[in-house]
């Protein structure tokens, strides 16, 4: 019976293990300076205030902070790729990534930046939330697996394709200049926001947009649903007509002349006549 109780307490110790060294090695990284930067093997500008690396990697439990409280202009910039696998980015600064890198994301973002904030291609496996007055710019792709929950501001100017949730909500605005591709299956919940649309969004059959905000379908836009569109209809925008009035208004100051000569070959007429 001894020896059962001692093999029992052995085999649960034996099972805690992991966990205890998981949490015993998460790391936490804070990048606001050049001291911090350094020693996550950055490179230091001072003129730009940039960190630079080749690449990062975040396991389970670790914490990473860009914190632009010293240096408002604070970048975190990354020439091959951030691997967060499992852990939490937390940002006020702005993240770049190079045109050849790309964010992959398995565990939990958060973005405060309202500069340039996050660029790149990303890789969304986890979750994101851009918080009010933040921002994330994109000229390239963001491969949305995940929740995005915005209330801030998202400028797409490459391509979004979304195979999970993304959730505007109020207060939140998305400025579409590229391509929104909504899969079967996902969805696009506009809870309250604003979507402008100047380019393509395009849902397929089995994907839902559902609408509880404002969408505004810009003149030479086009939006199509496959699949289902629900709420409050989309808000086509009529082409601007102000360019083709301005233009006739514009000819008036080449037609004085052609009336005073009118005129006075009338008042010349008359004096001629009499």
């Amino acid at each position: 019976m001894k020896n059962y109780l001692v093999l029992s307490i052995l085999v649960v110790l034996i099972s805690l293990l992991p966990f205890s060294i998981s949490k015993a090695y998460a790391v936490t990284y804070d990048l606001k300076d050049q001291m911090s930067c350094q020693a996550i093997s950055g490179t230091w500008s001072n003129s730009t205030s940039t960190c630079v690396l080749s690449s990062f990697t975040l396991n389970s439990g670790d914490l990473l902070s860009v914190d632009n409280s010293a240096f408002p202009n604070l970048s975190l910039e990354v020439i091959d790729t951030i691997d967060n696998n499992g852990g939490t980015i937390t940002s006020s600064g702005n993240i770049i990534i190079n045109n050849s890198g790309i964010f992959n994301n398995g565990g939990t973002v958060i973005n405060y930046c309202t500069g340039a904030c996050i660029g790149g291609t990303i890789q969304n496996n986890g979750i994101i939330t851009n918080n009010k007055g933040a921002t994330i710019n994109t000229n390239s792709t963001i491969n949305n697996n995940g929740p995005i929950n915005n209330s801030g501001t998202i400028n797409n100017n490459g391509t979004i394709d979304n195979v999970g949730k993304l959730t505007n909500n109020l207060g939140g605005i998305i400025n579409n200049s590229g391509t929104i591709h909504n899969n079967e299956l996902s969805a696009i919940i506009n809870n309250g926001g604003i979507i402008n649309n100047y380019a393509i969004v395009i849902s397929d059959v089995g994907g839902t947009i559902t609408n509880d905000g404002t969408i505004k379908n810009m003149c030479g836009a086009t939006l199509t649903s496959n699949g289902d569109l629900l709420g409050t209809p989309v808000d086509n925008i009529p082409c601007n007509t102000a360019q083709k009035s301005s233009s006739s208004v514009a000819e008036f100051p080449f037609a004085m002349p052609i009336l005073v000569i009118s005129f006075l070959s009338v008042i010349i007429f008359y004096k001629t006549k009499k």
